[in-house]
């Protein structure tokens, strides 16, 4: 046999040493969580939930707008000779202001704005 690798780790199938860079490396990583930076960036979960205001101002927003518009409409029919306005009317605001906003999904009842 060759005598330079009598003292080999191959034949007897063990690991290799770790050389001292390695430990190192393995103290750094064994250090606890509590003494590193703090996470940057916006808390969990408030990026979802000023989508959600965001969306409820859209909504209320055009909310408004039809309430605003059906009472101008109110104000002009009972200034002429009707006092009544036209079947679906309502409806057929509703359903405009929706489609000129882009918002779907969202159910406006007339009661809500026949109250305002």
């Amino acid at each position: 046999t060759n005598p330079t690798f009598e003292g080999s780790n191959q034949e007897n199938n063990e690991p290799a040493d770790p050389s001292p860079m390695n430990i190192s490396n393995n103290q750094e990583l064994e250090t606890p969580l509590e003494t590193s930076k703090p996470k940057g960036g916006r808390p969990r979960g408030t990026t979802m939930k000023a989508l959600r205001e965001k969306d409820a101002k859209k909504e209320e927003a055009l909310l408004n707008d039809i309430a605003t518009s059906w009472s101008e409409k109110m104000q002009h029919e009972k200034s002429g000779e009707k006092d009544r306005m036209k079947k679906k009317e309502l409806d057929s605001l509703i359903k405009q202001k929706t489609e000129e906003s882009g918002i779907t999904g969202v159910a406006i009842k007339k009661k809500s704005i026949q109250q305002r």
